[in-house]
């Protein structure tokens, strides 16, 4: 079950992070952040909640001023392999463009990240463009982005079988 995380989350959110596979692509988030999101109005800490257990986590940070857009910046599940990631972003991208009104929800992967990168097309996510060793690995090498977007409109010709 998607739900808004609440402080109470902190320490399973500290835990899940934690779990193999869960750092790769981002860095680790201290329990102050986790509260200070928790608490700020142009953020989302979204949690996918299993029989009690904190089973992934998204952060997104939320433009609902004029554009109303939200950047997923973070994003995982564990256990993996368990359909727990794609149900969970579902929900994700039904609570943005259903509860908050987005027209656009949009990330950045790594470029070596194949399945992150098939995961989000498989979500109705497009490329549109890259940043060309625009950050740097936690190997300390200088990788490429590549920005992806799924669009309100598009998603429903995705959702229908259609291809934008």
């Amino acid at each position: 079950m998607l739900r808004h995380a609440t402080s109470g989350d902190i320490p399973a959110l500290m835990e899940l992070q934690s779990a193999p596979g869960m750092l790769d692509g981002f860095n680790p988030v201290s329990a102050d952040s986790y509260a200070k999101m928790i608490a700020h109005a142009e953020r989302a800490l979204l949690v996918w909640d299993i029989d009690g257990a904190i089973c992934g986590m998204a952060m997104l940070a939320l433009e609902t001023r004029r554009h109303f857009f939200a950047e997923l910046r973070k994003f995982g599940t564990h256990p993996t392999g368990q359909g727990h990631g794609s149900a969970f972003a579902q929900s994700v991208l039904d609570e943005m463009f259903n509860k908050f009104g987005m027209f656009r929800v949009e990330t950045e992967v790594y470029s070596g990240n194949a399945r992150a990168v098939a995961f989000y097309r498989r979500l109705g996510f497009v490329e549109e463009g890259c940043l060309r060793q625009a950050v740097r690995s936690h190997a300390g090498e200088r990788v490429d982005l590549i920005q992806m977007a799924c669009l309100f409109s598009e998603r429903n010709l995705a959702e229908d079988g259609q291809r934008p």
